[in-house]
């Protein structure tokens, strides 16, 4: 309880304040043409748009829904109080998470944007979903394992330990699964819905 009363609880409930209090940067990341990605606007709408575009706040909400429902961690309490520090506390992996994603895509000239596929069927599709899950491209459009996306996931759910009391190794690992699975998720309803 101590680390959570401490000078980071004001940061941290600014930080969940702003995500679910901005938004609109995800209709101008949708718009970037291919050329535009590798630019500094171009990076910087892509970055806006995953910090406060509609699979990031949603993503955000449905976590700390399901730590409220679990009372995860206990010490945080079941009130609006307790709520409100899920929150925040989510809201701060996703802007760890992201941060370093962006940061190590920049350094390693890797892409962050999602890219529809061209086919029509649906297991391809969702198949393609899945694989951009764990893949980014380079300038030249080759597909690689997406270091960036790994290290930004693993990154954000491990800053945790900095404010959540007693996060252990375990869900850590069950957290990072957690947040490649709705990746997936998010980027199949993007392929198949052509949402957000």
């Amino acid at each position: 309880m101590d680390r959570w009363n401490s000078a980071r609880q004001p940061t941290l409930i600014a930080l969940a304040v702003t995500l679910l209090g901005l938004g609109g940067g995800e209709a101008q990341a949708q718009r970037d043409t291919a050329t535009d990605e590798w630019s500094q606007a171009g990076r910087l709408r892509a970055y806006r748009h995953d910090l406060f575009g509609p699979s990031a706040l949603i993503g955000t909400a449905i976590v700390s829904v399901i730590d409220q429902a679990r009372d995860e961690p206990e010490e945080w309490g079941r009130d609006a109080g307790g709520f409100g520090q899920r929150v925040a506390s989510n809201a701060g992996v996703l802007v760890v998470g992201q941060t370093t994603r962006h940061a190590v895509a920049i350094a390693l000239g890797r892409s962050t944007r999602y890219r529809r596929c061209r086919c029509t069927g649906f297991g391809q599709r969702v198949g393609h979903a899945f694989v951009e899950t764990f893949t980014d491209r380079n300038r030249a459009g080759d597909r690689g394992l997406s270091v960036a996306r790994i290290a930004g996931t693993v990154a954000g759910v491990y800053a945790q330990r900095l404010w959540r009391p007693d996060v252990s190794g375990g869900e850590i690992a069950a957290r990072v699964a957690g947040a490649l699975a709705y990746g997936a998720l998010s980027n199949a309803v993007s392929e198949l819905v052509g949402w957000p």
